[in-house]
């Protein structure tokens, strides 16, 4: 997962290292600053006065108090550099790897085949990026902190371990037990965060459904029944938040009192030998309470650690389903639409158990406007996924002149295809934004001839700021029928050579109905369209219906020829009320 940043990360491990070791330097230097101070011969005989002098003597530099101030002052000096230095790379070591992930995971997602995303919870993908990435982000910066302090252990050990090894063994030997002991309360730990980790994701779901549909749930007063659903995700949240907190700080405050009895032992033992010298013991002290404040670290490194590992497994489960789910596009040749366009022998299921298509067969030829009727559930929007590519049939093909339509590329397939839904997405970016939709290659001009072949561009011209009008949160400024011819400029814009439209007029009033039945009866005879609608008068107007029930086309003809035959579906439909 981070195999990428670990030579950046080995490099932080080496200026840790250095860090240390200036630190622990310059604060063994103050052996030799007390035998300055104290003996007025000179230096005492420790080994770190001794090892001074040995490096003075090396450079031909005469050791005496101002050469060993200047010595201390320089090793912090050189001391604070390095932790700057550490600092800006681990800074740049996180920043890249948000970036990197976040960027990969937005990206695979689109790229991701729709089935896959079906079945993806409101806000799952919001909490992913965010969240799971700033935990795993979190969990990169603990492994980089941890290996900065690592190797600052390494060398107070070192030293503690030259100065008094007796002393610093048993010291090391606590320490290890003490974070055996921590076992139980990291498994308690981590319990909780897991539970912690799967209500987020309620949470963040529930929060997303609820702000989509507010309206409904006003206006159908049931606001308190859904505070009271998610307040008690609130609860269960808290609880679990309460509780794993409680047991870290239980485990990480008892590590004070434990070093602060074992100096106390330290300094008993030590001042009834012998040999006791305090300038020697107060250095030796300090190095063993670096070493402590390591172990405790190591303890809250190892509490941090087990609440981070279940957020980052569920992004690293995420990121391998992304993986295993990308969208197929083996198609290398251009989408060419002289003649027709054919679905052939088509069997469809969404799963194994009960098909919707069975051997599925009808064409529409080019220029030709189709209507698509027939009762719910008889698979007319799946008919537009299967013709957008976003379904694969299980067997038989869709034949765009004689050809498999998987031959042809994806991206040059669905740019020829425009489609208008009922599920109207508009961003709350400028009319100008919103036609040409992310697509730099849609000029002024095209989108203004894009807006006049839907008949929106009088009411955009007429307003104010024109087309740099911002339509709003979901197109709050526009009406229904409004946005709906929005979007068409949309699909205009991009001049397609196919236009499905599905169920684009089953949400709006009969006016605004009229108005876009107005628009695409200007293009019909300029582009092949498809209409799926519940709304008979929405494909009045078109060439050819199909009826499809039970997964297959069961009527076929004009709307007129349709009307004369008092058995057919459209009849009946049609005479209803």
């Amino acid at each position: 997962m981070y195999g990428k940043y670990r030579v950046r990360v080995f490099a932080l491990a080496l200026i840790g290292f250095f860090t240390g070791f200036f630190d622990a330097l310059s604060i063994g230097t103050l052996i030799p600053l007390f035998s300055f101070v104290t003996n007025h011969d000179g230096l005492g005989g420790d080994i770190i006065s001794q090892a001074l002098n040995k490096l003075f003597l090396f450079f031909h530099l005469d050791l005496n108090l101002v050469s060993l101030l200047i010595f201390i002052s320089l090793l912090f000096i050189l001391k604070g550099a390095a932790l700057a230095v550490s600092g800006i790379l681990q800074t740049k070591i996180l920043s890249d790897y948000e970036y990197s992930v976040r960027t990969e995971i937005y990206e695979k997602t689109f790229q991701a085949k729709w089935p896959f995303l079906l079945k993806m919870k409101i806000g799952h993908l919001e909490h992913y990026i965010m969240s799971r990435v700033s935990s795993s982000s979190g969990l990169l910066q603990k492994i980089c902190a941890m290996l900065l302090d690592l190797s600052g252990f390494l060398i107070y050990a070192a030293m503690a371990l030259k100065i008094d090894w007796r002393v610093t063994s048993w010291v090391l030997l606590s320490g290890a037990v003490i974070l055996y002991l921590s076992k139980p309360f990291l498994y308690r730990v981590k319990t909780y965060i897991q539970q912690l980790t799967v209500i987020g994701k309620d949470i963040a779901n529930q929060i997303n459904e609820n702000i989509l549909g507010l309206k409904t749930i006003k206006s159908m007063n049931v606001q308190g029944e859904a505070v009271n659903i998610i307040g008690d995700l609130f609860r269960r949240y808290r609880h679990a938040k309460v509780k794993s907190t409680t047991v870290k700080y239980l485990h990480s405050e008892s590590m004070q009192p434990v070093s602060i009895i074992l100096i106390c032992v330290i300094f008993g033992l030590s001042f009834s030998r012998p040999d006791f010298s305090f300038a020697t013991f107060i250095v030796t002290v300090y190095l063993i309470q670096r070493i402590f404040v390591f172990v405790d670290k190591a303890g809250k490194w190892l509490h941090s650690v087990n609440e981070t590992i279940p957020p980052v497994m569920d992004l690293m489960y995420f990121q391998e389903q992304l993986s295993k789910n990308p969208e197929k596009d083996s198609g290398r040749e251009e989408f060419l639409f002289n003649e027709s366009i054919q679905f052939s022998n088509i069997d469809f299921a969404y799963d194994k158990e009960k098909k919707l298509f069975d051997n599925l067969n009808f064409k529409v030829k080019k220029g030709e406007m189709v209507g698509i009727i027939g009762p719910s559930g008889s698979g007319k929007t799946t008919i537009v996924d299967l013709l957008l590519r976003l379904f694969e049939p299980r067997a038989g093909g869709i034949l765009i002149d004689g050809k498999n339509a998987k031959s042809v590329s994806l991206k040059n397939w669905r740019e020829n295809i425009g489609y208008v839904s009922q599920d109207i997405f508009l961003k709350n970016d400028t009319v100008a934004e919103n036609i040409k939709f992310f697509d730099k290659n849609i000029t002024d001009e095209k989108m203004k001839e894009a807006a006049k072949a839907a008949d929106i561009f009088d009411l955009v011209d007429s307003l104010p700021e024109k087309f740099e009008t911002i339509v709003g949160e979901r197109g709050a400024r526009f009406s229904g029928g409004e946005k709906q011819r929005l979007v068409l400029a949309r699909v205009l814009a991009r001049r397609p050579q196919i236009l499905i439209l599905d169920e684009a007029t089953s949400a709006l009033d009969n006016e605004s109905e009229i108005l876009v039945k107005k628009s695409i009866a200007k293009l019909k005879g300029n582009m092949t369209i498809v209409v799926i609608a519940h709304r008979l008068s929405t494909v009045m107007d078109a060439d050819r219906l199909l009826v499809l029930e039970k997964g297959k086309v069961v009527e076929e003809g004009s709307p007129d020829d349709l009307l004369l035959n008092k058995e057919s579906y459209f009849h009946r439909v049609y005479n209803i009320g």
